[in-house]
C-alpha cells in the first residue's frame, strides 16, 4: 500500500498544528512497515508547480502550488494545479491520498485526484472551520 500525505505546509517552514499532525502521521506510518509513504508539503505559492525532495529525501517533498483564492478556496491556476497533482500521482502511484487542509492548495485538488484515477481513496482531515466560516479558520 502507498499513501501520499498532502499538506498545506511543511513543518520545517510552517510550524502549525495541521502541518505537524500530517507529518507525524507520515512518520508513524512509514515506521510501521509494509506501507510506502510520501509526504508532499507546500513550500510556497510560486505558482510554477515545482516539486523537489526536501534535503535529498525522495519521500519528503516540497511542492510549490499555484496561488489560491481564499474566499472560495479554489486555485487561481487550474492548469498548474492539475499538472502538480498529476505529476505526484504518476510518480508515486498512491492507493490513498490523505489531504490535510485545502488552504494554500485549493479544493480543486480533489477533483483532479478523482479525474486522474477514480480508484484512489481520498482521506481528508479538516483541521479547523475554514470551510464553513470565512474568518481565517476561526468560527464566528
Amino acid at each position: 500500500m502507498r499513501i501520499l500525505y498532502l499538506s498545506h505546509g511543511h513543518p520545517a517552514f510552517s510550524a502549525g498544528g495541521a502541518e505537524r499532525a500530517a507529518y507525524s502521521l507520515f512518520e508513524a506510518m512509514a515506521a510501521s512497515g509494509g506501507i510506502q509513504t510520501v509526504f508532499a508539503g507546500r513550500a510556497g505559492n510560486g505558482g510554477k508547480g515545482g516539486i523537489q525532495a526536501f534535503r535529498g529525501q525522495p519521500d519528503n517533498l516540497l511542492v510549490s502550488f499555484p496561488p489560491v483564492d481564499y474566499f472560495d478556496l479554489r486555485t487561481n491556476n487550474r492548469a498548474a494545479l492539475r499538472k502538480v497533482v498529476e505529476t505526484l500521482l504518476e510518480t508515486y502511484q498512491p492507493d490513498i491520498v490523505h489531504a490535510h487542509h485545502v488552504c494554500h492548495i485549493g479544493i480543486d485538488v480533489f477533483e483532479f485526484i478523482r479525474a486522474f484515477n477514480p480508484a484512489i481513496r481520498i482521506v481528508f482531515t479538516v483541521h479547523e472551520y475554514m470551510l464553513i466560516c470565512n474568518n481565517f479558520g476561526q468560527m464566528v
